[in-house]
């Protein structure tokens, strides 16, 4: 199917969503068949300028699959798309969803249209400083969810010359537009559906003063879109890749994994129910014995303690709303843990007088089987 016969698919509403995001050249009380015309011309003729407004991660996938020789798919496992090519139909997907693949390709006349310039905005932006900017700027959304733009101003200011500040706010409300509240201005993390309400509940805790933190850790939590965690390289972040490399995640879609224990320890203040913080680890990890999965539980709870909080302003957890450990508060995940070794068809069955799958060297009897009847 052709870019215009996917654009033809598309609801008005979203082709003057593309013709907002884009700068499209029509009226936006044009007919459709017009912003069609308007919209497929634009992709083909004004291929560079669709490419700057581009992220990073979508740019290079999109310089990787226009080097692809003709008929052929890049195919990946990470269960995400990108946003804006994909929320636009402008690639040819496919979905798998019992092998969570996804396979791309490109049209033959837009291949032909972006592989002019692709390579070349790559490098500009590279030599340009334009993906440093680029994670500077999800680097705070990152650390703080809800940036307000004064704040945001400032920290620019601080660490960049002019010229180069220039360069950040050109690209960055692609990414994240401005959301007007009753405060202020602010830029908002893409994934966040609640941000008045955690401006609010800041205010409320007393947290409406952001924490500041180094340029180093805003760019170092920036690296890691589009997927987001920060600290991943301080010691709990170390542990926690290591704690589920132990539960034998595939490499590929580790850094997804990391990104929704990030999401789920946002707003977990040591009051919620911690069970729920790794139910997918439990369900999707490969663990040999109980032992690991709850030094895998132990893990993921000490990079909650320390990580920056949105609704903490980007303070930590460690003074204030700080979660037990597995062994102080824990018991009840430790109790399903013990029934989920015990009972999973792929463990053999555990006699009251055998070795613990635990690891701890005890009878069953006398270690996680006391409970069990």
């Amino acid at each position: 199917m052709a870019i215009r016969q996917r654009l033809e698919a598309q609801t008005k509403d979203k082709l003057l969503e593309f013709r907002s995001l884009f700068e499209v050249d029509v009226r936006s009380t044009a007919r459709k068949a017009e912003l069609i015309d308007a919209i497929e011309n634009h992709l083909l003729t004004k291929t560079e300028q669709v490419l700057r407004m581009l992220p990073e991660y979508e740019l290079r996938l999109l310089q990787g699959l226009s080097h692809l020789p003709k008929g052929h798919t890049y195919t990946f496992t990470v269960p995400a798309t990108p946003y804006f090519l994909d929320l636009f139909d402008i690639l040819i997907s496919s979905h798998n969803p019992k092998t969570l693949e996804i396979s791309l390709s490109i049209d033959d006349d837009f291949r032909e249209a972006v592989a002019e310039d692709v390579d070349r905005v790559v490098i500009d932006y590279e030599i340009g400083g334009g993906f440093r900017a680029e994670m500077v700027f999800w680097g705070l959304l990152v650390v703080y969810g809800v940036v307000d733009i004064r704040f945001f101003t400032e920290f620019i200011a601080k660490n960049y010359t002019a010229e180069y500040a220039s360069g950040i706010y050109k690209r960055l409300t692609v990414f994240a537009p401005l959301r007007f509240f009753k405060h202020g201005e602010y830029f908002v993390h893409p994934v966040l559906s609640n941000p008045e309400e955690l401006v609010e509940d800041r205010k409320r805790k007393g947290f409406e003063k952001l924490k500041e933190f180094p340029l180093e850790v805003i760019e170092n939590a920036g690296m890691t879109a589009p997927y987001f965690a920060a600290d991943m390289k301080a010691p709990h972040g170390q542990a926690l890749l290591e704690a589920l490399r132990s539960a034998r995640f595939d490499e590929d879609i580790l850094p997804r994994v990391v990104s929704d224990i990030w999401m789920q320890c946002q707003f977990n203040d040591g009051s919620r129910d911690f069970s729920n913080l790794v139910k997918s680890i439990l369900e999707n990890g490969r663990f040999k014995s109980q032992r690991e999965a709850e030094s895998c539980m132990e893990a993921i709870v000490e990079y909650s303690n320390k990580i920056p909080k949105w609704f903490l302003g980007g303070r930590s957890s460690v003074k204030v709303g700080k979660m037990d450990s597995m062994d102080a508060n824990l018991s009840a995940t430790a109790e399903r843990l013990a029934g989920l070794f015990a009972n999973a068809s792929r463990f053999p069955k555990v006699g009251r007088n055998d070795p613990c799958p635990c690891g701890s060297g005890l009878k069953y009897k006398n270690c996680h089987g006391k409970n069990q009847s």
